[in-house]
C-alpha cells in the first residue's frame, strides 16, 4: 500500500487477480505464496470465460467438437504410444464399469476415468489440464436425471471399440471408434445437457 499509494481494496483486488491466474495462492490470515505454475490452474482460471461461450447459441456444439477433435487424437496417439500397463488400467477401468452400469454416479467416475487415463498417456500436462478442463465445461453439464443405464451400456460399448484399437494398434481405428462413440454420446445427451442450443 505505501509503495503504490493505493488503498487496501485494491491491493485485495489484485492478490484476487494474481489468485485467479494461479501465481499465488491465498490463505485466510496467511501472507500471499508464490506457487508452481499448474495447466490445470490456467483451464480453471478460464472457466467463467468457457461457461459464457458454453450459453451462446451453438455454444454445447462448439465445445462438444473441440472435445471430438482432442479425444480423437489421445485415442490415435494411445495406440500408437500405449503400454501394456495403460492397456490393462484402461481394462480395469471397463470390467468395474460393467459392473456399475446400474450405478449413475459410480459409472460416471469411471467413464471419466477411461478418458483421463487417454489423456496421461502421451505424459504432457498440457492435455491432462485440457482434459480436465473438457470435463468440467462439458460432462458435468449433463444433468443427473439424463443418466440412464441404457446410456451406460451404451457408452460401455464405445469404450470397449476403442480400447481393442488400441490393444491391436491402430491408430485409424481408435481414431473411428472415438468418433462414433462421442458422436453418439452427444445424441443421447443433447436433451440432457443445461444449456444445450434448442
Amino acid at each position: 500500500m505505501d509503495l503504490f499509494d493505493v488503498g487496501r481494496p485494491s491491493i485485495r483486488e489484485a492478490l484476487f487477480s494474481l489468485e485467479r491466474m494461479g501465481l499465488v495462492q491465498l490463505g485466510r490470515g496467511d501472507r500471499p505464496r508464490v506457487i508452481e505454475q499448474d495447466p490445470v490452474v490456467l483451464f480453471k482460471s478460464l472457466s467463467q470465460v468457457a461457461q459464457s461461450l458454453l450459453n451462446k447459441p451453438q455454444g454445447v456444439r462448439h465445445f462438444n467438437e473441440a472435445r471430438l477433435l482432442f479425444e480423437c487424437a489421445l485415442a490415435r496417439t494411445a495406440a500408437e504410444t500405449a503400454s501394456n500397463d495403460d492397456i490393462e488400467a484402461m481394462q480395469g477401468i471397463l470390467d468395474l464399469s460393467a459392473q456399475a452400469s446400474a450405478n449413475v454416479a459410480k459409472f460416471r467416475k469411471l467413464d471419466i476415468a477411461f478418458h483421463r487415463h487417454l489423456a496421461e498417456i502421451p505424459n504432457n500436462p498440457i492435455y491432462l489440464a485440457v482434459h480436465e478442463a473438457l470435463v468440467e465445461w462439458v460432462v458435468v453439464r449433463r444433468i443427473v436425471e439424463g443418466d440412464r443405464e441404457e446410456f451406460n451400456k451404451r457408452s460401455l460399448e464405445g469404450h470397449k471399440a476403442v480400447l481393442d484399437a488400441i490393444r491391436h494398434r491402430s491408430p485409424d481405428d481408435a481414431e473411428a471408434a472415438m468418433r462414433l462413440h462421442l458422436e453418439r454420446a452427444e445424441i443421447q445427451w443433447s436433451p440432457y445437457v443445461e444449456g444445450a442450443d434448442d
